[in-house]
């Protein structure tokens, strides 16, 4: 097939499956099965223009320019550059705020609950998800299913 064909055919790369949590109540397991699908890049340009990605400040360093590595200015071989921190503690704080922004949004579209929630309202969604006592970690796998299914077809179609 070739792509003028695959663009006549909408959906073509849209995957669709399950994310399986295991929920343990009064004694018993239950598995809860939350239909996904993969998002487009439709998805990343909307979430781009709502979200910005934090940037490390840019700093001077010293470098080796033959191993790469930090060294002491007036060594050999070694120059002064430009580098982004991306050690710095507000950089971290603020790149793990929007990769939790992200998680949320991944699963907000991908169970079809934009219309009701949308970028503006998702600290709403992520509040009503945090009431019914679903964990971090729970909300990590439903993210990560979301984001390795069209891999796992792909592998699947590969066998």
């Amino acid at each position: 097939m070739n792509m003028k064909e695959i663009l006549k055919q909408k959906d073509f790369f849209k995957c669709t499956g399950f994310s399986e949590l295991t929920v343990t109540k009064d004694g018993v397991k239950n598995t809860v099965k939350f239909p996904i699908e993969t998002l487009g890049m439709s998805f990343a340009d909307e979430f781009k223009k709502h979200f910005k990605a934090p940037e490390a400040p840019r700093i001077h360093k010293f470098v080796n320019m033959i191993t790469g590595k930090n060294d002491k200015a007036g060594a050999p071989n070694v120059e002064m550059i430009m580098a982004r921190d991306t050690e710095d503690k507000n950089y971290l704080k603020e790149k793990e705020e929007y990769d939790y922004k992200i998680t949320y949004a991944t699963i907000m579209y991908s169970m079809g609950m934009q219309d009701e929630y949308g970028f503006e309202k998702l600290e709403e969604f992520k509040q009503d998800l945090m009431n019914t006592g679903i964990g971090y970690d729970q909300i990590k796998k439903i993210a990560d299913d979301i984001n390795f299914l069209k891999q796992k077809e792909d592998e699947k179609n590969d066998e």
